[in-house]
């Protein structure tokens, strides 16, 4: 359940920094829906099925306009082993063009999702190594303004697990959209060895009644770097 958005500022910070020389019709109110979600069926489904989802992005990165576009492309579930244990893998590779300080730079970055075999995570690997403290909870019956907590992790550099690097607590708010359809947000708050919030990550879907995600943004505020950039799936 990492987020596409943290991934590519984890790698533009680094390239922009190497590259460096130096109105419509308005909104419909939102309507909150009487209906109950099954956000753990909704997380399997994007879990297991393979997607292709081309987005734009904007923001800053360490004080450096950007935009871009670019596709994320999630792979077939596969077997494999994390911390020891037999798992299920599903790899989302991000291939993007990130445009600004006068430069424009193709990306392409890649993670891994890890669950057990009834699609419970367990961690990820990219550019980062964390692994789910405990058994995470993904309700089955979610109505409009729940919020609660999925599950909370530790940070590593790598699978050696020499020493944390930070911590995140991934929570939930189901938001309302219309009569039949909610906005459900995926918050990944990440902290460093000290405590203190490092950035904030949030994925915004839509689900209806099929209980299914649909992808529409992602947005993150990184408070160590002063960037923040937005994702708007297509």
């Amino acid at each position: 359940m990492k987020n596409t958005i943290k991934l590519l500022l984890a790698t533009a910070s680094v390239t922009l920094l190497a590259a460096c020389g130096g109105g419509g019709g308005g909104t419909p109110a939102p309507v909150a829906s009487t209906s109950t979600f099954d956000l753990r069926a909704a997380y399997v489904a994007l879990y297991t099925t393979p997607s292709s989802n081309q987005f734009t992005l904007n923001g800053t990165v360490n004080g450096v306009s950007v935009t871009g576009s670019g596709t994320a492309t999630s792979g077939a579930v596969t077997t494999g082993t994390f911390e020891g244990l037999q798992s299920l893998q599903r790899s989302q590779t991000i291939s993007a063009t990130l445009s600004g300080n006068g430069q424009t730079l193709p990306l392409t970055v890649t993670s891994t999702d890890w669950t057990d075999s009834n699609y419970v995570p367990r961690g990820s690997t990219g550019d980062e190594y964390e692994v789910v403290v405990g058994t995470p909870t993904i309700p089955t019956t979610a109505r409009v303004n729940d919020t609660g907590v999925l599950y909370t992790a530790t940070l590593y550099p790598d699978s050696r697990k020499q020493y944390r690097t930070g911590s995140v607590v991934a929570s939930y708010v189901v938001e309302p959209e219309t009569a039949t359809t909610a906005i459900v947000k995926l918050i990944r708050t990440s902290r460093d060895t000290n405590s203190t919030i490092t950035d904030i990550s949030t994925g915004s879907f839509r689900i209806d009644a099929t209980n299914r995600f649909v992808r529409l943004n992602e947005s993150l505020i990184s408070i160590s770097d002063a960037s923040t950039l937005t994702v708007t799936y297509r």
